[in-house]
């Protein structure tokens, strides 16, 4: 059964594990209708206007920092899965927050998310 997370799951669940809330500061954050791409364009207008305090902000400014983060929550997703006594709240937790690191790392190396659908597109078969 495939799931799908939401904006709003990615978000709470970065919150929940010590990063910041999620709070959008300009209208029509949610636009496109596309979760992820709402969440790439939080992060690209974190990127430009880096506010005081921003985890984003701090995550883009140390490409090392997001990469040790996608490796750490990469791994606890594979640990959640990996239980006998799963959970689909957590593993849920686990994959927004690999999503929410990745997303950054993304935008820190500026690669669209819309690159990364295309490639996914291109190996259909």
């Amino acid at each position: 059964m495939s799931r799908v997370i939401s904006m709003r799951s990615v978000m709470a669940a970065v919150h929940h594990n010590g990063g910041p809330p999620f709070r959008p500061t300009w209208p029509g954050h949610y636009r496109s209708g596309v979760p992820l791409h709402d969440l790439e364009a939080v992060l690209r207008s974190r990127r430009d206007d880096a506010p005081a305090g921003s985890y984003t902000a701090e995550l883009l400014a140390d490409p090392e920092r997001t990469q040790r983060k996608i490796m750490e929550e990469a791994f606890e997703v594979c640990l959640e899965l990996g239980r006998t006594d799963r959970s689909d709240e957590r593993i849920a937790e686990e994959a927004a927050d690999l999503v929410y690191h990745l997303m950054v790392g993304l935008v820190g190396a500026d690669v669209p998310f819309d690159h990364v659908l295309r490639v996914l597109e291109e190996r259909k078969r």
